[in-house]
This record gives structure tokens, C-alpha cells and sequence, in this order.
């Protein structure tokens, strides 16, 4: 997304009478304080990640129950991490976000308690001469499960402020002490652009009812029996229906040199299996103007989560933390289908809004989209 500013000036001139072939032309008005002011802009970049899913009840951040979105449905946007790229020394007067139709749950460096629908953090440096590397930028610390904003939250809902040392990406520029801004909202009046259904036949339909072109790929995710697969094609057109059926050998994506993935140890299947859905979340995030220490550390975040099993459950069976709900079959996991695709950037806005003083010259947002479809 980029901010700009636009002027339009409307002069109206009414006239009593007709002109006489020697009257003069009118004196134009002088510029108003408006049209002579200049937009500053910073020198510096915004790049951001985080990830959406549905919420259902109290415990709906844990289990990761999503209902399909055929209405405007709650959602939580996990780990929304923003990262700064300065090519010289800055000083940003303000950085704001506005949770739309909802609040922020948690955010660091914490500016204010409560859950509010706006935050704002003041009086930031950007420095280009200090990165984010091992040892610079550790400060302050993150807060643990005993501090707020963990301590605040409804009981069942996770507080994802003590994982934030996972998510630092090598060679973006400090904030002042810290690697990164951090944010977790709720929204209920989002809904998302693609409609999902499960056919009786197993294959997903998928329309696109947005008005923008989703970037990149659509990925489908499908956990069976303990094992998880993936498929990656071309989203459908704006007001298009694409039919993705279980064809997990073939995927619509092109060679990449840099395929196999750092997170490749995978508890089911292995990174073989899932190279289609790794390769497809790198090659959009890629097309949305993220920089690789920042999709790594988005993979670093929720590879095992989407695509693996991350937890353990009872039975000492991993199991993943967006599906640990499903029903079990004679000890046996049901199917879970899901689809993961991130938003067009404009469309972003109508999740969070933000805004900075000075301006960015760029801002480049990758929101991904996680839909169970069982």
C-alpha cells in the first residue's frame, strides 16, 4: 500500500450577465494554504505480516474453530509484526494502528492498557546504520505469560507477546531498541473475500467475491490420518469460481532456486510433501515486497502451525494448534481441509488501518488468510 495525498481544487464562477469582448479576464485565486503545503515523506519502508483466522466462543484462539465465512464473522489477526526499512536517519513523530470494527488485544512496546480500538507509539528513530542482528536491538524484553498484556486477557485466550523473540528479521532497521513493532487485533465486520465450500466429491469451491485480484497463490491444506498434504494454484479473478480438487501431485507453481526451505523438518510427511504449500506462501509474500529474513521469520512463526503438527496432545501425538478441535474417528483424526491465501493489499485497510507521521515512501503488507472448510 502506498500513501499519497491528493488535492482537488473546485472553482465555480457565476456570472450576472454576459461578458463584454473587452472585459478582462477574472484575477485567479491566490493558492490556499492547502494546495501550497508539501507532503513530506520519509525515507524509510514499512513491510508487514500477520495472519487471520476465525474465532467461535471464549476459546476460539486456541482451537482455531472457523466458521465459513458466508457472513461478516469474527477474526482474530495473529502476530501482525511491522518492520522498518531506513535508508537515512528518521524520526517518526507517530505510528498508528485502528483495529476496524474491533479492538487491539495486546501490542508491544505496550503504549496503553485495556483492549482499545487505537494505539499509537510516539517519537521513534529510525537509525540505518543499526540492524536488527544477534545481540543488537534486545531491548526491551518481551513480556512473559505472568506480565500484561498476558495478564489481561479472558481466560482461553492466547497471548502471543512472549513469543515475539521468534519473529526478528536480520537487517531490518532498530526502532529506537526494539527490532519491531507488534500488534494482535479482533475484527467482526471483516469478511473475506473468498467464499469457500466443500463439495461432496471433497474438491473446494472457491470464489472470489472481493473486488481486487488476490496476489499469488491459493494454497489448500489437508490433514488426514496424520498426514498433511498441500496444493498451490492461481487464485480465481475478481467474481470468478475456481474448483481446487486433491491433485497433490501436480501444483501451478513455477522452479525456484530457492525451494528447499530452512523449516523443512516436518513431523508428517516431510518437506517433499509439503514443498507446494512452503514454495507458494514464499513466492506471494516475495510478489508483496517482503524481504527473505521477513518470510523466514513468518514460516518460523506458523510453518508447523499451518502446515505441520505443533503441539502435543494427551497421547503424545502432535497436533496442530489451528485444527486440535477436530473429531476423532476410532482414535484415528477425521480430514481437515483448509485454504491459506493472503489479502490484496488494499483490502488490508479494511482489516487494521495505519498510519504513520512522516509518511513512508512504501508500505507493503502481507496478511495471510487461514479458512477451515470441513
Amino acid at each position: 500500500m502506498r500513501l499519497s495525498l491528493a488535492v482537488t481544487v473546485l472553482l465555480s464562477l457565476a456570472c450576472s450577465g454576459p461578458a463584454t469582448r473587452n472585459e478582462p479576464p477574472p484575477p485567479e485565486a491566490p493558492p490556499t494554504e492547502t494546495e501550497t503545503q508539501a507532503v513530506t515523506v520519509g525515507d524509510y519502508e514499512v513491510h508487514e505480516w500477520g495472519l487471520l483466522r476465525g474465532v467461535v466462543g471464549a476459546d476460539a484462539l486456541e482451537n482455531g474453530a472457523i466458521a465459513p465465512p458466508v457472513a461478516p464473522m469474527p477474526l482474530t489477526v495473529d502476530k501482525p509484526v511491522l518492520y522498518f526499512h531506513a535508508s537515512s536517519a528518521t524520526r517518526l513523530e507517530r505510528v498508528g494502528v485502528e483495529a476496524v470494527g474491533g479492538t487491539i488485544r495486546e501490542h508491544w512496546p505496550s503504549t496503553a492498557p485495556g483492549f482499545p480500538t487505537r494505539i499509537a507509539w510516539e517519537g521513534l528513530s529510525l537509525d540505518p546504520a543499526r540492524a536488527v542482528a544477534p545481540g543488537v536491538c534486545a531491548s526491551p524484553a518481551f513480556p512473559t505469560a505472568e506480565q500484561a498484556p498476558c495478564n489481561a486477557l479472558p481466560a482461553g485466550e492466547r497471548c502471543e507477546s512472549p513469543e515475539l523473540a521468534t519473529v526478528r528479521a536480520n537487517g531490518a532497521t532498530c526502532v529506537g531498541e526494539a527490532p519491531f513493532l507488534f500488534y494482535r487485533s479482533r475484527t467482526s465486520t471483516f469478511t473475506p473475500p473468498l467464499r469457500l465450500t466443500r463439495r461432496s466429491d471433497e474438491a473446494i469451491e472457491v470464489v472470489n467475491a472481493g473486488e481486487a485480484p488476490i496476489p499469488g497463490f491459493v494454497v489448500r491444506i489437508e490433514h488426514r490420518n496424520g498426514r498433511t498434504r498441500t496444493l498451490a494454484v492461481r487464485p480465481p479473478a475478481p467474481g470468478a469460481t475456481l474448483v481446487i480438487g486433491r491433485d497433490y501431485d501436480t501444483a501451478d507453481l513455477p522452479p525456484m532456486p530457492t525451494a528447499d526451505d530452512e523449516v523443512s523438518d516436518m513431523p508428517v510427511e516431510g518437506p517433499d510433501q509439503l514443498e507446494a504449500g512452503r514454495r507458494a506462501v514464499r513466492a506471494t509474500m516475495t510478489e508483496l515486497g517482503l524481504t527473505e529474513t521477513e518470510i523466514d521469520a513468518f514460516l518460523a512463526a506458523w510453518d508447523a502451525t499451518l502446515f505441520g503438527d505443533g503441539v502435543e496432545d494427551r497421547r503424545g501425538v502432535d497436533v496442530d494448534v489451528l485444527t486440535a478441535d477436530r473429531t476423532q474417528l476410532d482414535g484415528v483424526f477425521a480430514p481437515v481441509h483448509a485454504i491459506l491465501y493472503f489479502l490484496p493489499t488494499r483490502t488490508c485497510n479494511q482489516v487494521a488501518r495505519l498510519s504513520f507521521d512522516p509518511p513512508p515512501r512504501e508500505v507493503h503488507r502481507a496478511l495471510a488468510v487461514w479458512i477451515r472448510v470441513d
